[in-house]
């Protein structure tokens, strides 16, 4: 056939425009041909247009929206009030929810609540042991619990504390480290009396999670510090304040500080489960490589007004961003895979289960508003 086809003359019939009937065609007749042909062309193709064009709609709405996560169960704060935390045990069975109280629950029932005695202050921050033995829940003090019995261990002083006898402790976050050993609180400390409202510290202390004693205080940030997060290793922290301030530095000794090139206030900030990343919550969703400070390597388009939350799923695969709803994304590709609306009020927490399957959403209703309570959604994410 190759052959056939190599050995044909130039000159042949079709070449010199000669039709089926040995006639010579004009140009008239040839310019119907090419018509025909070109109509005949159209016909075919457009259907494949047609349906490619609305499969590349289709496609662009799922990238646009995602898939809608389904709710599992939800479980009612307070009567009054929001949810302010609620955090996923590092076990995968239980969720643990700060609100007028503290409470730990069956994740997927809400059976077997454990209510702590929070002495009634109503608690803003909390954190599992990596091994999900027990909890630590800041309030108008800070404390360790027995996370079977609700049992309480100890309660941790703040240096602000012992340095200004007289003030409002607000705890905005706390985090154990991976290695059990540590546990980190970031909190501010406002004066009372004569300094009633002045803000005498807004540090993060390091501390014993055995003894209680303080390791170190990182003094770094201007104002509230809202967020804050450890790398695996436990050899550093991450830290993102209201003063705009987004920082990586050396857990025990505050020293080799790295600060990254954001804008406007940061509200939450999260590692990817290598370390190699950040992920962080201001003006826009960042995405940094921890060794370059200047400028991120990402920006996710949420297309959500201000995004206040950001948690890395614990298989690295997914992003999840909240202000009134919550997204979630593929870390590589920065598409859009899932979202979840059935929050009434502005969420307050995002927390991954173990295995990446589910998330739990708290909702904190702003003051002087009806929303009605605060609530705690489980869902399914995958």
């Amino acid at each position: 056939m190759r052959n056939s086809i190599a050995n044909a003359s130039p000159q042949s019939a079709t070449r010199q425009g000669v039709g089926p009937s040995g006639k010579k065609l004009t140009r008239v007749n040839r310019f119907d041909v090419y018509a025909l042909r070109i109509i005949l062309l159209g016909a075919v193709l457009l259907p494949v247009i047609v349906v490619g064009s609305l499969l590349l709609q289709s496609f662009a709405s799922i990238q646009a929206s995602g898939k809608v996560g389904k709710t599992m169960f939800t479980y009612n704060g307070p009567s009054t009030g929001g949810v302010y935390a609620a955090s996923w045990s590092p076990l995968g069975d239980r969720v643990a929810s700060a609100s007028s109280n503290v409470q730990i629950w069956d994740a997927l029932t809400g059976a077997h609540t454990v209510t702590l005695n929070t002495k009634g202050a109503a608690a803003t921050a909390l954190a599992w042991s990596p091994d999900g033995k027990y909890l630590v829940t800041g309030s108008s003090e800070i404390a360790i619990w027995d996370a079977q019995s609700g049992n309480q261990k100890f309660v941790y002083t703040t240096q602000a504390q012992k340095h200004n006898s007289h003030g409002t402790l607000h705890v905005s976050a706390l985090a154990w480290s991976p290695d059990h050993t540590m546990i980190a609180t970031a909190y501010t400390y406002l004066g009372e009396a004569k300094n009633a409202g002045t803000q005498l510290a807004s540090w993060v202390d390091i501390w014993n999670a055995t003894t209680g004693k303080t390791l170190f205080t990182y003094r770094g940030h201007k104002k509230d510090v809202l967020s804050i997060a450890w790398s695996s290793d436990s050899k550093r922290i991450a830290s993102a304040g209201a003063d705009g301030v987004l920082a990586v530095w050396d857990a025990t000794k505050g020293s080799n500080v790295i600060k990254y090139a954001t804008a406007g206030k940061v509200t939450s900030v999260a590692w990817s489960p290598d370390d190699k990343f950040l992920v962080s919550a201001s003006n826009s969703v960042q995405i940094w490589n921890v060794k370059n400070a200047n400028r991120p390597v990402g920006v996710l388009d949420t297309h959500a007004g201000k995004t206040t939350l950001v948690a890395w799923s614990p298989d690295g695969n997914f992003i999840a961003t909240a202000n009134t709803s919550v997204h979630i994304w593929n870390a590589g590709s920065g598409n859009e895979v899932f979202n979840y609306t059935e929050h009434t009020n502005p969420i307050s927490s995002l927390s991954w289960s173990p295995d990446a399957k589910y998330l739990a959403s708290s909702d904190n209703a702003p003051t002087g508003t009806t929303n009605g309570p605060g609530v705690i959604k489980i869902w399914q994410a995958s």
